[in-house]
């Protein structure tokens, strides 16, 4: 994982979060490296140990400050997990869904993640995630279970998102719209530095 990054509160998640205040000492038995952002060479040198299990990146960090990675960083991690067998996370949750003005904010390079995960945008404020997984993850009955999975209200909310993204062409406008938000920002006295992709 990176530092800064966020991935969630929870379980296992909550590892890869680089926030020592919200993990309790059970989440603390999992090993997560915390790598610098767009730092090749010590993401390299970890994977060449062989027995890391996946790398998970945020598409733009969101809660570590609007961190969008290099795409040649990004592409170079995902050859180094497909060489090394590494399964390559991309955590879309807060990056998804048309807000980076691509569809996902992964999709600026030519990475192919193994797992996309995805949540928030995808239900306009009415609680549903969703993971995508690489056919190359064979399913099989019973390894997933869930009490609330496949809630129809969630489900048909998130299926009208969809149907309102595409009928306003929200993401080609967070394209353009934010296009030239970073470019009028750019140009005001005071302003150090500008980051984000589309509207993020």
């Amino acid at each position: 994982a990176f530092k800064k990054a966020f991935h969630g509160r929870t379980s296992v998640a909550v590892n890869a979060t680089d926030n020592d205040k919200i993990k309790a000492p059970i989440n603390r038995t999992y090993t997560t490296e915390f790598h610098e952002w767009n730092n090749l060479e010590s993401v390299s040198e970890s994977l060449a140990k062989g027995d890391v299990c996946a790398v998970i990146i945020e598409g733009i960090q969101g809660i570590g400050g609007i961190h969008v990675p290099e795409p040649d960083f990004l592409e170079a991690v995902a050859e180094m997990c497909k060489k090394q067998d590494t399964v390559l996370i991309l955590d879309e949750i807060q990056s998804g869904y048309g807000r980076s003005g691509k569809f996902f904010a992964f999709q600026y390079t030519n990475v192919k993640p193994d797992l996309i995960t995805m949540a928030k945008g995808m239900g306009n404020g009415f609680p549903i995630g969703g993971l995508l997984i690489h056919p190359r993850f064979e399913a099989s009955y019973g390894l997933l279970g869930t009490t609330f999975g496949g809630n129809h209200l969630a489900c048909a909310a998130g299926i009208a998102v969809l149907d309102v993204i595409k009928a306003e062409g929200l993401v080609e406008n967070a394209a353009q719209v934010g296009e030239h938000l970073l470019q009028q920002l750019a140009e005001v006295e005071g302003v150090v530095e500008v980051r984000g992709q589309g509207l993020m």
